[in-house]
């Protein structure tokens, strides 16, 4: 269920919470790989928090390594603010290496 609502982001918002989550770049780094300025960075990984949720939201009733959809729901919503809610993405992300969707990976050549 993870890796189906990070694949419903858009790919720079995937890329966005990997680089800030998973790879742990300030959000001067991110901003100088994706060229943007530095204050982008946050609106930017608000945005795309809310896209993930509305994804994770919108499966139907089903299992997330054990934990269940209604458990993984209240467990974001009790989030207070957007590092907890990264920390819940990180999380499942770690439950779930599969889910990066190859975000680290080369291109196909």
């Amino acid at each position: 269920m993870v890796r189906q609502a990070i694949e419903q982001l858009a790919a720079e918002q995937a890329t966005l919470l990997y680089l800030l989550y998973v790879e742990r770049l300030s959000g001067k780094e991110v901003a100088a790989i994706l060229g943007v300025h530095p204050g982008t960075i946050s609106r930017r990984t608000e945005k795309a928090i809310k896209h993930f949720h509305k994804a994770l939201a919108s499966f139907e009733l089903s299992s997330l390594h054990g934990q269940g959809y209604r458990e993984c729901l209240e467990t974001l919503s009790r989030a207070r603010n957007l590092r907890e809610l990264a920390d819940v993405f990180l999380s499942a992300l770690a439950r779930s290496p599969e889910a990066t969707i190859g975000l680290a990976q080369e291109p196909d050549a």
